[in-house]
């Protein structure tokens, strides 16, 4: 699977726009995406 990469790919073409893939051991790019999702990360 080429490392990874095909799953990845698949992943993002399959999805619509705006969606973040995080490895499963990535706790904290999970997070800061659901913070800029739920709008906490705009600069007003």
């Amino acid at each position: 699977s080429f490392g990874g990469i095909t799953p990845l790919l698949t992943m993002l073409s399959s999805c619509a726009c705006g969606l973040t893939v995080v490895n499963i051991d990535n706790g904290y790019g999970a997070a800061v995406a659901a913070h800029f999702i739920l709008g906490a990360g705009d600069s007003r």
